[in-house]
């Protein structure tokens, strides 16, 4: 009786078209459903991810929010050519100040390192960026004839390596007129260590540089859209030990 009554029922909905409205929802409810909704979530999940990509791109293109300013350097000779690029961070100090601070501990960092191998490369450094009278001091220190020269001293095996820099440099006075800025003489000390390795040992002595330098403000031209090239230049340079039991006296290197 049972069965006589379903084959009944499934008849009247054959009829009706029932059957084929259920059979219709039973198959999208099992395949057509899930794979709308696998292809919505893809799709919501995709979005989503461009959405953040985006933003973050945003937010790191305001990043950070430091005025990034070129400087150029004068070079008389290409040939003693070193191109660097350095990125550097004064935050909210006068750029002029922040590029003074870097190219004076490269000056010393340099100037008073030793390596056998980075000789020529040193000498056209310091060439570049000291005054005819303090390069020929530099080349007499570091002549193979002189006693006190690493060169002689130390030779192919030995090297010096300048750590724990720091730069004092007062800030100037604000000039009166834009010309009384330019090339106008500086003082600055940096401190620094000298760590030295030789076939005695290693020996590690602080020092103080005194520094007389010129230099021009950074400045930037509205009409063509460019900054002034870098005028800079050591004009003076004595180095005084500071950790010695009795005062030395100072020497210009």
């Amino acid at each position: 009786m049972k069965a006589a009554k379903d084959d009944q029922e499934l008849y009247q909905k054959i009829k009706s078209g029932d059957y084929y409205k259920d059979a219709l929802e039973w198959y999208n409810s099992i395949y057509i459903y899930p794979v709308v909704h696998r292809t919505f979530l893809i799709v919501l999940t995709i979005f989503c991810l461009l959405t953040t990509i985006f933003g973050l791109y945003s937010i790191y293109d305001l990043m950070p929010l430091v005025k990034r300013i070129p400087v150029i350097a004068e070079v008389p000779n290409l040939g003693e050519l070193y191109t660097t690029l350095n990125k550097i961070d004064v935050r909210n100090e006068d750029p002029t100040q922040g590029v003074a601070i870097y190219l004076l501990g490269e000056y010393v960092a340099i100037r008073e390192s030793y390596k056998y191998e980075s000789l020529e490369r040193n000498a056209s450094f310091v060439k570049q960026l000291s005054s005819p009278a303090l390069y020929n001091n530099y080349m007499n220190y570091m002549d193979i004839r002189n006693a006190a020269s690493p060169v002689g001293r130390l030779k192919e095996h030995g090297s010096i390596e300048v750590r724990n820099i720091s730069v004092n440099l007062p800030v100037p006075e604000k000039p009166k007129t834009p010309a009384e800025n330019n090339n106008k003489s500086r003082q600055a000390a940096v401190f620094f260590e000298l760590q030295e390795i030789s076939n005695a040992g290693v020996t590690v002595n602080k020092y103080r540089a005194d520094i007389l330098f010129s230099m021009s403000e950074i400045t930037f031209d509205k009409t063509t859209k460019t900054f002034t090239p870098l005028d800079f230049q050591v004009e003076n340079y004595i180095v005084t030990p500071l950790n010695t039991e009795k005062p030395a006296p100072a020497k210009q290197s």
